[in-house]
């Protein structure tokens, strides 16, 4: 199995045990549930099917549920879809209508004051362009610059500008209630714009009496002129090219992609990229050359994972969608060079920083086996993981969620233990029973353990490396 993670996106394609099984079989790390389609009674199915499919194998998956977030879209167009040519005049409108070829209405009340003569409004995901020519009250005039089909309840985009709604709605409200009242370990929030929108997400979590990790997806460019602070909050970032490369011109989408990777690498935080990876396969059973080769860009850019949607949601044929990623993941780590991650002196994490390097050069230079270490609420998995080692991670906690959430941690498996160990050395005392119990090594493999306790500069704190032989 390659270290870079693969998420999977559930949907009616794949939402089946016996197909989760085979899913989990193939190399999935991670699923996902998308509620911008179904209905909690939809999302209740897949989570226990997920839960069911994992006790079977033994493995700890986490389960994102994906929340909608502000987004804009246009009405109801009589009779559900209309064309549009190019040079038509066309009127967006806060208005309540049913659209019709000359104009559309939007739930988006803040599009007249945000909008001016010759601003661009896109319509479908960019697939139709509008150049605004008129703001009158509540109607902004077009003139169509790109024309074709356009349906119901389809997307409404204005470029470089901030959506001015709150980052939750009241479905997405509701959704969180859902995912924690049924155990989801954490959430993906779309159109992340500023760190505010996270902290509204946490407020509503905090209400319920639990806060879990939330993965940002950014998808405009107010979301990367606030990366940094937003990446600070958040517990991983999601390149959502799809309304990314709306938004920009698309080829400026590999240089923001590397960015957007460097900046979360920077902050140890877990890079995801996602969207069309490999959109063939939603009706072809083997990508495009051009597709596997943006995965392999995606992994030798240093991505932490890559996610699947319609490719296993809806797609023909979902696992053989996971069985060709993670072979083109296993053959473009071949490709990456010794990722150059340093330590940074001012980090308020220097002490777990230095011997978590340590570890992973000691793996390195000693050609070790794996790197085995306890982890109660995951921060050493993710510390050691950020450094990228060449041998797998194995981490063992008696904590299910946790077990679950560092499998979003490159490189890292890890496993449920039933009595929580009295301290490092109790910890190794059995790690190697366990190790050849569970055919994770093999007698006379070098193996690195690290105890990684120090989260400030107090060096009171136990960290230590120990390098044993089973």
């Amino acid at each position: 199995m390659a270290f870079t993670k693969i998420i999977s996106t559930l949907g009616p394609a794949s939402y089946a045990t016996e197909t989760i099984m085979d899913l989990i079989t193939a190399g999935v790390d991670i699923f996902r549930i998308n509620m911008s389609h179904g209905t909690h009674e939809n999302a209740s199915l897949y989570i226990n099917n997920i839960r069911r499919a994992c006790e079977q194998l033994e493995k700890n998956i986490p389960v994102f549920m994906d929340l909608r977030g502000p987004k804009t879209r246009i009405g109801t167009i009589e009779g559900d879809s209309v064309e549009i040519a190019a040079g038509d005049e066309f009127t967006v409108t806060t208005d309540k209508i049913t659209g019709d070829r000359h104009s559309v209405s939007t739930d988006y009340i803040h599009v007249t004051s945000q909008v001016g003569k010759d601003d661009t409004i896109l319509l479908d995901d960019g697939k139709i362009v509008l150049k605004v020519t008129e703001v009158a009250g509540n109607n902004v005039k077009c003139t169509v610059i790109s024309g074709g089909v356009l349906r119901s309840r389809k997307g409404l985009m204005l470029p470089g500008k901030e959506i001015l709604l709150p980052a939750l709605s009241e479905k997405d409200i509701k959704d969180v209630k859902f995912g924690i009242e049924n155990g989801v370990d954490g959430f993906m929030l779309s159109f992340v714009q500023k760190p505010q929108d996270i902290s509204e997400l946490h407020g509503i979590m905090r209400s319920c009496g639990k806060i879990l990790p939330v993965i940002s997806k950014i998808e405009s460019a107010k979301g990367i002129a606030n990366l940094e602070a937003i990446t600070k909050i958040s517990d991983g970032i999601l390149v959502a090219r799809g309304d990314l490369g709306v938004e920009l011109p698309v080829w400026e989408l590999p240089p923001v992609q590397e960015k957007i990777i460097n900046i979360s690498q920077a902050d140890k935080k877990p890079a995801i990229v996602a969207t069309e990876m490999l959109e063939s396969m939603i009706s072809n059973n083997r990508p495009t050359r051009a597709e596997v080769s943006d995965v392999a860009t995606a992994v030798t850019n240093g991505a932490d994972a890559v996610m699947l949607s319609g490719e296993t949601a809806i797609g023909k044929y979902p696992v053989q969608a996971v069985k060709i990623m993670d072979r083109t993941l296993e053959q473009a780590e071949k490709l990456m060079k010794m990722p150059e991650r340093i330590i940074d002196p001012d980090s308020e994490h220097i002490l777990a920083d230095s011997v978590s390097f340590s570890a992973v050069e000691l793996s390195r230079n000693l050609n070790a086996k794996a790197i085995v270490l306890y982890s109660e609420s995951g921060f050493t998995a993710r510390t050691i993981a950020h450094f990228a080692p060449s041998v797998p991670i194995y981490g063992f906690t008696t904590y299910a969620h946790t077990a679950r959430i560092c499998n979003l941690y490159r490189g890292t498996e890890t496993f449920l233990l039933e009595n929580k160990p009295e301290n490092f050395d109790d910890f190794l005392a059995n790690i190697t029973k366990t190790l050849l119990m569970k055919d994770l090594a093999d007698t006379g493999d070098t193996i690195v353990a690290a105890n990684v306790t120090g989260s400030n500069r107090d060096y009171s704190h136990s960290n230590s490396i120990k390098v044993f032989n089973c």
